[in-house]
């Protein structure tokens, strides 16, 4: 990954590699930042935690700042415009792909302007309720729970997998797609990850258990359930996780 950033020749000649099927030596994941409103919107900021050193990567647009991450795998980021709409963007080599509209997911309904151009959203069957009447980048916030991506979408094919914030319910998309498919199966979902080419996730009743339960893949590649258990201890008015 940083010889790719290095410049677009290098960017080349790392996709050629790829293309191989070549593997690269595993190293800590980057963390990336957007910067405050006055810096340059057309880069990103990242931290190496291996090398303890930070860099700055191009970017197309929406700005980083501008955009709501839901995920990230394979070297690649799921985020949600100010349209509430997703995208994925790998931020080494720019590529951006657009994921199906928010409006095509089945509980979705746009809300038109006078000029016909959609300003905000109705989210229907949330707990029984009447619509939810959401503003067209507020959405986002509400709507989205995690995207999980199943391959690296520079091999041509792969599936995007979202949990929905406000229903809990599993939406999909594979290469290609112009609408979101959501699952009519009745478990409430609190995560979800690809391993070895199955979906595996963490449904209500498993998280009835714990206060939090998440699924993760170890260096040494197995898969592996972390919960977290809180415990509430009244200390001098302080609450304590455990």
């Amino acid at each position: 990954m940083r010889s790719a950033a290095v410049c677009a020749s290098w960017s080349a000649a790392v996709r050629e590699l790829r293309s191989h099927r070549l593997h690269f030596r595993h190293l800590s994941p980057w963390l990336m930042f957007s910067g405050s409103g006055d810096e340059n919107s057309s880069v990103a900021s990242v931290i190496s935690l291996s090398d303890q050193g930070v860099f700055t990567i191009p970017i197309p647009d929406p700005p980083m700042r501008d955009r709501f991450c839901i995920g990230s795998s394979h070297g690649w980021l799921i985020a949600a415009n100010q349209q509430s709409d997703l995208q994925m963007l790998n931020p080494i080599t720019g590529v951006q792909i657009d994921l199906p509209p928010v409006a095509t997911i089945d509980h979705i309904e746009p809300i038109g302007d006078q000029q016909g151009c959609i300003s905000g959203y109705l989210v229907h069957g949330v707990h029984g309720n009447p619509p939810l009447d959401f503003g067209l980048e507020d959405l986002r916030f509400y709507l989205y729970w995690k995207a999980i991506l199943s391959s690296d979408p520079s091999q041509g094919d792969y599936t995007v997998v979202l949990i929905q914030d406000l229903h809990r319910r599993l939406s999909f998309a594979r290469a290609g797609d112009n609408k979101w498919t959501t699952l009519s199966t009745s478990p409430l979902y609190f995560d979800a990850i690809f391993y070895k080419s199955k979906l595996y996730t963490v449904t209500e009743q498993t998280q009835r258990r714990f206060d939090f339960t998440y699924l993760v893949r170890s260096p040494s590649d197995e898969l592996l359930q972390v919960a977290r258990l809180k415990d509430d201890v009244d200390t001098d008015g302080d609450d304590y996780n455990k």
